[in-house]
């Protein structure tokens, strides 16, 4: 077994101050640190996942996909657009009726806001609930 030659270091030691951008990579890693962040404000509990696409073999940008989940969640819908701009606020508009049908549900006597119950046969089934808005 060889050693694996390594390649020399850069002479100018990299900065890690992201105050400090001096490349392109640089920057973009600056500019996702603060949407990151922006991210975590508003939706704290949250975890992010942003898929952008090489573009499509005609040139065209592909749409971009998003996701956004709570720890323990067993899936995550992925939202998608043809814009950054677009994805979020696809996701912010599932968040906002996500949080009304919970509300609706909360004060159900059947499934007491989780969704489903037992049925009397033993199977799992999803409850109905009216389509009134809140």
């Amino acid at each position: 077994m060889h050693a694996a030659l390594g390649r020399p270091l850069p002479p100018i030691a990299l900065k890690t101050d992201p105050e400090n951008c001096t490349s392109p990579a640089a920057q973009i890693g600056c500019d996702l640190d603060e949407v990151i962040a922006l991210f975590r404000r508003a939706m704290p509990d949250f975890g992010l996942k942003l898929v952008v696409p090489p573009p499509l073999p005609d040139g065209s940008a592909g749409r971009l996909s998003l996701s956004a989940w709570r720890r323990g969640d067993e899936t995550a819908r992925v939202h998608s657009g043809a814009t950054a701009g677009e994805a979020v606020r696809r996701l912010f508009d599932s968040e906002v009726q996500d949080t009304r049908e919970r509300r609706h549900r909360a004060g159900c006597p059947t499934c007491r806001g989780i969704g489903w119950y037992i049925a009397s046969d033993g199977v799992r089934a999803i409850c109905i609930h009216p389509n009134a808005q809140d």
